[in-house]
């Protein structure tokens, strides 16, 4: 029979067999294990239906209540993890986090409702309240901040760091998105960089940008393969596509045109020329003044 067992509360590991070393502290805690080992469990119901599941931590009323076998899970508040069932290698801390998780596993959630409605969705890290908490099935995604990736539900191999960074992204992958509110309104685009402030804060589907800076591409919407590195390098661009554009507001007054590549503090940001021509090279620091500043190539 099982050895070095806590049992604390009504019906408390009450269906313990050979089980060994576990701790059940709470009214209901653990009451269907039978074998499992090295369970804690403390909280009213807190691992109620666990039966085979091993050396699982659930510190909270309702915690890993509905697992069964799911083994190696650590849940620590209100509801964590509360619907897991076989999950395995599952961190969630704060209230509600990974609560709709059932059979994923190496989740992290830290922060209230954090991954909150994952329900099969693997390899996901989210620290902040609110992070990823629509997430349903996206794998390798990786948000820090409040609110971050809060949207995404099917997105994969998607980073976000900062507030609200890539918040309305919703099927979306491989986005990286660095700065408060940075590409905050991409719903399906993919492959897009933004590092900085509200960087590619208007984008919505378009894919495969780099912006680095302060509002960098900051209204650009379904532009698609822009670089723009600098702070309000290529500000103004909200539809163009294939721009260059280095420097401290380099390229600002493209809003259509493509193919450019600007590089210098201010290169192209004001000249006519360069608001929906295409195919303009200009380098140099305020590159701009006239239609003689623009090679073409």
């Amino acid at each position: 029979t099982g050895g070095s067992n806590v049992a604390v509360g009504g019906n408390a590991g009450q269906s313990i067999t050979t089980g060994d070393v576990n701790t059940f502290v709470g009214q209901g805690a653990g009451a269907n294990t039978t074998t499992a080992d090295a369970n804690t469990f403390i909280g009213k119901s807190a691992g109620l239906i666990n039966t085979t599941g091993t050396a699982n931590v659930a510190v909270g009323n309702l915690s890993l209540d509905a697992n069964t076998s799911g083994s190696y899970n650590t849940s620590l508040g209100y509801g964590t993890l509360t619907l897991n069932t076989t999950g395995h290698d599952n961190t969630a801390v704060g209230i509600n986090s990974l609560a709709a998780n059932t059979t994923a596993h190496y989740n992290t959630a830290v922060g209230a409702g954090a991954m909150e409605g994952c329900t099969t969705g693997e390899y996901n890290v989210a620290v902040g309240s609110l992070c990823m908490d629509a997430v349903l099935t996206g794998n390798f995604n990786t948000a820090i901040g409040r609110a971050a990736l809060g949207a995404n539900t099917t997105g994969s191999s998607n980073c976000a760091v900062g507030i609200n960074a890539l918040g309305a992204n919703t099927t979306g992958g491989n986005n990286h998105a660095m700065g408060d509110s940075a590409a905050d309104v991409i719903t399906t685009g993919n492959n897009n960089v933004a590092i900085g402030s509200s960087a590619l804060g208007a984008a919505t589907t378009s894919s495969s940008n780099t912006a680095i800076g302060h509002i960098a591409l900051t209204l650009n919407t379904t532009g698609a393969n822009n670089v723009a590195v600098g702070q309000n390098a290529g500000g103004a661009n909200t539809t163009a596509t294939a721009n260059t554009l280095i420097g401290d507001s380099a390229g600002y007054g493209v809003t259509t045109g493509g193919s450019n590549t600007f590089v210098g503090k201010a290169a192209g940001a004001y000249t006519v020329l360069t608001t929906t021509g295409t195919d303009n090279t200009m380098v140099g620091a305020l590159s701009h003044a006239t239609a003689v500043d623009a090679v073409n190539v």
